[in-house]
């Protein structure tokens, strides 16, 4: 990436204006949560929440954002985990401790997993980054934990974090099948998801559904923007969040969260992101 576009890149992500909201006894600055709408439907007194996403859209990180900050609302710590590989994991922390300089933006896009042309390094994975990073640095009790690999191996990281902290509450983003309670799929009668495996905290899945739009991934033909008809669960028109939907439960599924149309979003390293506001 030369230089120009670089330097257009980092300064995106610029910190923005900041307001304060009193959580009890100690303020915090929430501004970077999402404007009043509708809500998540997540239980606030989840102590371990799945969902199973599709990467690629900008729906799905800000539904993450308005999840987590209506538990931070609650009085709720948030631990936010994502299947980055655990390398990443300390230019997270790096980041997320930084005051979101152009320098510190480029220095968490020089890591291998921004390199990628999928949705998993998507600018609406790294808005939500940027919001929970001017969170945390206005006093919220919110981290970031990188937990890709094996299931057995992101399952273990979870636990480890569950167990330092049983106040936090847990909201990890993943994919469908690595969501699921149910042990076995159907390709493997055998296979134990992430949610199964979690089963001692009492795990709510939800899986990703959509009205229709487009979503970035890569294909056969290539990278770029897939239009996806819809879901195959049936939403009622207007609705937003967690729904529940008996087909899908025998699957290890609490239900969906319905995100609505869906909106490409490309990796960073292919577009100038914007601001998450």
């Amino acid at each position: 990436m030369n230089r120009v576009r670089r330097s257009a890149l980092t300064n995106a992500f610029l910190p923005l204006a900041a307001g304060v909201i009193c959580l009890g006894a100690q303020a915090a600055d929430l501004s970077a949560c999402p404007p009043a709408g509708p809500a998540s439907g997540i239980p606030t007194k989840a102590r371990v929440v799945l969902l199973g996403e599709l990467t690629g859209t900008y729906e799905s990180p800000r539904f993450v954002l308005k999840a987590g900050c209506e538990w931070l609302k609650a009085g709720r710590p948030w631990l936010l985990t994502l299947d980055f590989p655990p390398t990443e994991q300390t230019p997270l922390d790096t980041y997320l401790a930084s005051p979101g300089e152009p320098a510190d933006v480029s220095r968490l896009f020089n890591n291998q997993h921004w390199l990628v042309n999928d949705g998993r390094a998507s600018v609406a994975v790294m808005e939500l980054i940027e919001a929970v990073r001017r969170l945390k640095r206005g006093g919220a009790a919110v981290q970031v934990l990188a937990v890709g690999g094996t299931e057995e191996e992101s399952v273990k990281r979870i636990k480890q974090a569950l167990q330092a902290d049983k106040e936090v509450a847990a909201l990890v983003v993943t994919t469908p099948p690595r969501a699921s309670r149910k042990l076995g799929n159907g390709w493997n009668p055998k296979y134990e998801p992430v949610g199964y495996l979690l089963a001692e905290f009492k795990p709510l899945a939800y899986r990703m559904s959509y009205q229709s739009g487009f979503m970035w991934a890569c294909q056969d033909k290539g990278c770029g923007a897939y239009y996806q008809p819809g879901g195959d669960v049936t939403e009622p028109a207007g609705q937003y969040g967690v729904l529940k939907q008996a087909q899908i439960e025998p699957f290890g599924y609490d239900g969906i969260y319905f995100i609505g149309t869906m909106t490409a979003a490309p990796p960073v390293r292919m577009r100038v992101p914007a601001n998450f506001n």
